[in-house]
C-alpha cells in the first residue's frame, strides 16, 4: 500500500479519535455513542451508494466509505470512549474531594 493512503487513514483515525476524545469530554459516553453511530451509518450510505452508482462513482463512494468514514469511526470509538474515562475519573477525584474537605 502506498505511504499517501497510510497517511489518509491515519489522518482520517486522528481527526475522528479527536473529534470523539472532545465529544467524550464534553458530554460523556452518549454524545460519543451518537457520533460513533453517525460515523457508521455513514459508512453503511456510502457503501450502499457504493454499489448502486455505476463506474468510477461507485469507486469513489467505497473510497470515501472506507478511507475516511470507517477509520473515523474506530477513532472516534477509541477517543470517546478515553475522553469518557477520563471525565468519569475526574468526576470520581472531585467528589473524593468534596467528601474529604470539612
Amino acid at each position: 500500500m502506498e505511504p499517501e493512503i497510510l497517511y489518509i487513514l491515519g489522518l482520517a483515525l486522528l481527526v475522528g479519535g479527536g473529534l470523539g476524545w472532545v465529544i467524550g469530554r464534553l458530554w460523556g459516553g452518549t454524545g460519543a455513542a451518537v457520533l460513533v453511530v453517525v460515523l457508521l451509518v455513514a459508512v453503511g450510505v456510502l457503501a450502499a451508494m457504493g454499489q448502486r452508482a455505476p463506474g468510477w462513482d461507485g469507486i469513489a463512494y467505497a473510497v470515501l466509505a472506507f478511507l475516511f468514514a470507517a477509520p473515523a469511526a474506530l477513532g472516534a470509538l477509541l477517543g470517546g470512549w478515553l475522553g469518557t474515562r477520563r471525565r468519569n475519573r475526574r468526576r470520581q477525584r472531585r467528589a473524593a474531594q468534596q467528601a474529604d474537605a470539612p
